[in-house]
């Protein structure tokens, strides 16, 4: 009985590290410019995104820089649900 307990302990421990090390960030970077947009846009306004994603911590962080935008109000921060989910059938 002894060595099942000791086996099962053993298999739950290498699991856990096992995961841990499997544990990655992924990174996007996206170019930002009115001609990626869709429907395609004429704009003056240039940018870059870098986002990572971290399995372990299960966090998501970003920095996007940009240039040429006249101020707006409402500034937003969108991402493409919709499409994706059409992509995806």
């Amino acid at each position: 009985m002894n060595k099942l307990v000791m086996l099962a302990t053993a298999a739950i421990f290498s699991t856990a590290f096992a995961s841990a090390v499997l544990a990655e960030k992924t990174a996007f970077t996206a170019d930002l410019k009115g001609a990626a947009q869709v429907p395609p846009i004429d704009s003056a306004g240039t940018g870059k995104a870098d986002v990572t994603y971290d399995d372990a911590s299960k966090m998501l962080t970003w920095t996007i820089t940009y240039s040429g935008l006249r101020p707006s109000p409402l500034p937003t921060f969108m991402a493409p649900q919709r499409r994706a989910r059409m992509l995806a059938r």
